[in-house]
């Protein structure tokens, strides 16, 4: 298990989708550093491509470290890191959206808040 982000490329803040929404039965994640697939939707994906965004072309291993709760118990603040971070570079910038994916299901969506230098 990955116990901390070392080389963080950048903070986003997520907002977990509830049960109702069709997010996860226990809420956001609590492990130490959370991985997942994540997609960055880009414009209008979602409505012409079928079964999209679990057909998405373009999914990334993504690294979640919790910073803090910002607004409600469901939305937080994270350092994001990738598994490939050079296949996701292009995606990563100030204000980018990006879908966090459990199998084909959304759990939860995020926008990068800042990507730090060097990246």
């Amino acid at each position: 298990m990955i116990k901390s982000i070392d080389t963080p490329v950048a903070t986003a803040v997520l907002t977990w989708l509830t049960l109702e929404e069709g997010g996860r039965r226990g809420g956001p994640q609590t492990s130490p550093v959370y991985a997942a697939t994540c997609v960055f939707p880009l414009g209008g994906e979602a409505e012409v491509q079928p079964g999209w965004p679990a057909t998405a072309e373009e999914m990334f291993s993504i690294l979640l470290e919790e910073v803090e709760v910002v607004g409600d118990s469901n939305e937080r603040r994270y350092k994001v890191g990738f598994l490939a971070p050079d296949l996701a570079k292009s995606f990563t910038h100030d204000g980018a959206e990006f879908l966090i994916m459990e199998g084909p299901k959304v759990v939860a969506r995020g926008r990068i808040n800042a990507v730090f230098e060097g990246w």
